[in-house]
C-alpha cells in the first residue's frame, strides 16, 4: 500500500491513517530525525504532504497544497519509485527551515508540553523567515542559546507566555534544544536592570546576528 504520489489531484487523494494509526506527533518527528531512515513521506488524513530525506536533512514538498500539520500528521516509509517520481525536477528545501515554519503556522497541531518553571538550552539555532515575527524569534533564540529559565526569558524580553512557550515546544519537536537542569543555565536577569547591562549586551548579539543572517 502506497501513499499517492504529489501528481494526483484532491480527489484522488485517500485517507491513509490506517497506517501506523497510534503514532503521536512526536513520534513522527523523532522517526524525520533518524538519518538510517533514509527517504520518508509525510501525510497526513487527506493524503501525501512531503518527501523527506532524513540523511541530508532535505525535503520535497506537494505543490498543490497549503500545508499545514494536524493531529493526523504520519509517516511512512518510500519506495524507489516514490522517491525517483517526487524529486524529479522538483524544488527541494531545508528540512528543519521548512519544519519550523510549517511547525509555527499549523494551529491545530500537537505541540510538545512546556512549562514556565522549566529550563532550556537552544543546541541548534532555528534559521527564521524575514517576517514580523523574526526580531522575537532572534531574542528568544539568543537568550536560549545560553541556557536560560523559561520564565526569566519571558520576563526580559516582555513577551507573552504564548510566544516563549511555543517556540520551546517548537525547539523541542524539531530537536533543536533539550531541558537542562538548574545549575546549566547561564542566562541570568536582574529585575533591577533588564533594560540596562546584559539587556544591552543581549541587543548588540542580536544586531550582529541580524547583520550577518541577512
Amino acid at each position: 500500500f502506497e501513499i499517492p504520489s504529489m501528481e494526483m489531484t484532491h480527489t484522488q487523494l485517500t485517507p491513509l491513517t490506517v497506517l501506523n494509526p497510534e503514532m503521536t506527533t512526536e513520534q513522527v518527528f523523532n522517526e524525520i530525525f533518524i538519518p538510517r531512515n533514509g527517504y520518508i513521506q509525510l501525510f497526513d488524513a487527506q493524503g501525501f504532504l512531503a518527501l523527506v530525506d532524513t540523511r541530508t536533512e532535505r525535503v520535497w514538498v506537494n505543490p498543490n497544497k497549503t500545508i499545514q500539520f494536524n493531529e493526523t500528521l504520519n509517516q511512512t516509509y518510500a519506495t524507489a519509485q516514490i522517491v525517483q517520481d517526487t524529486i524529479k525536477d522538483k524544488e527541494v528545501y531545508d528540512l528543519r527551515v521548512w519544519l519550523w515554519k510549517v511547525v509555527n503556522s499549523s494551529p491545530s497541531m500537537d505541540l510538545p508540553k512546556v512549562d514556565l518553571n522549566q529550563n532550556f538550552k537552544l543546541d541548534i539555532w532555528p534559521q527564521f523567515e524575514k517576517d514580523l515575527q523574526r526580531r522575537d524569534f532572534l531574542k528568544i533564540a539568543a537568550c536560549f542559546s545560553q541556557g536560560a529559565h523559561i520564565a526569566d526569558v519571558k520576563q526580559a524580553l516582555n513577551l507573552s507566555n504564548e510566544k516563549v512557550l511555543n517556540f520551546v515546544a517548537c525547539a523541542v519537536l524539531l530537536q533543536l534544544g533539550r531541558f537542562i537542569d538548574q545549575n546549566e543555565v547561564k542566562y541570568h536577569i536582574d529585575t533591577k536592570q533588564v533594560e540596562t547591562g546584559q539587556m544591552n549586551k543581549l541587543r548588540g548579539f542580536i544586531g550582529t546576528l541580524r547583520r550577518r543572517l541577512g
